[in-house]
C-alpha cells in the first residue's frame, strides 16, 4: 500500500515554498504584527489540495493571518520543504 500524500504537486509545491521561509519583512513593515516562530507553531499552515498533476487544478486560493496554531503545534526544524509536508499534513 501506497503512503497517503498530502503534499501538492511538484510544480504548485515550488510555487509555494518561497511561503514556508522567514519574510524580510518580518523584521520591516511586519515587525510586531506577523509572527515566525516555528517552535511555538507559528508558521503559514492550512494548504490543502491540489494532489494530482497540475492540469487538474483549476483554483487556488491564498488567503492571509491563519489564526493562532493548534496546542502543541510545533516545528523543530525551519526547511520551507520540511515546513510545507509537515503543514500540508497538519491540516
Amino acid at each position: 500500500m501506497q503512503p497517503t500524500r498530502f503534499s501538492p504537486c511538484a510544480e504548485l509545491r515550488e510555487l509555494l515554498l518561497p511561503a514556508y521561509a522567514p519574510c524580510r519583512h518580518f523584521d520591516g513593515n511586519c515587525h510586531c504584527v506577523a509572527r515566525w516562530d516555528p517552535g511555538k507553531g507559528h508558521v503559514p499552515r492550512g494548504f490543502v489540495g491540489a494532489l494530482g498533476s497540475l492540469d487538474e487544478v483549476k483554483l487556488v486560493l491564498v488567503a492571509a493571518e491563519p489564526g493562532d496554531p493548534l496546542p502543541g503545534e510545533t516545528y523543530e526544524r525551519a526547511d520551507p520543504a520540511d515546513l510545507l509536508d509537515r503543514c500540508a499534513e497538519e491540516a
